[in-house]
């Protein structure tokens, strides 16, 4: 059998070569990562997104767990809380309390259990959270709202 000629390892060339090598790759692959996140971001993902970090929030995202977590350990079920501005920061600037977020999220579960909570709905704040409803095309949320009441509309469009 002939011998084959092999490339010497140890020519400048092949030295270059390797560190090259040693150099693009990491790169290379630093630059995909970075396009394969940025890819996610605009189609809707969220790699990085954070878990509720406020009542209404957790309202908001339908995170039972989340929600009785803040709710067990001492916060309000009536008070306001901010909501994260890719949330629902478009329909209602500021804080909101955690059923007008779940009204918005378009989360009946977590209106349920806001309920369980001890959160009063009288009938004004019943209508509100049907304007909010209605505006946010929550007809889950609206649903629940109504469900086992009196026929209830949409009356005041004003915070409650």
């Amino acid at each position: 059998m002939p011998d084959v000629a092999t490339p010497d390892s140890t020519t400048p060339v092949h030295r270059f070569a390797s560190g090259l090598l040693l150099v693009v790759v990491p790169v290379a692959g630093a630059l995909l990562a970075t396009a394969l996140f940025v890819l996610a971001e605009l189609v809707g993902l969220r790699p990085l997104q954070h878990a509720p970090f406020t009542v209404s929030e957790a309202a908001a995202v339908g995170d039972g767990p989340a929600l009785v977590r803040l709710l067990y350990t001492g916060h309000s079920p009536n008070a306001r809380y901010p909501v994260g501005a890719d949330l629902l920061r478009p329909l209602v600037p500021g804080a909101l309390m955690p059923i007008e977020a779940a009204v918005l999220g378009n989360q009946p579960a977590m209106i349920a259990v806001l309920e369980l909570w001890g959160v009063p709905i009288d009938d004004s704040l019943r209508a509100h959270l049907l304007c909010l409803a209605d505006r946010a095309a929550a007809e889950a949320a609206a649903e629940a709202l109504r469900r086992g009441r009196p026929a209830a509309a949409c009356a005041d469009p004003a915070p409650h």
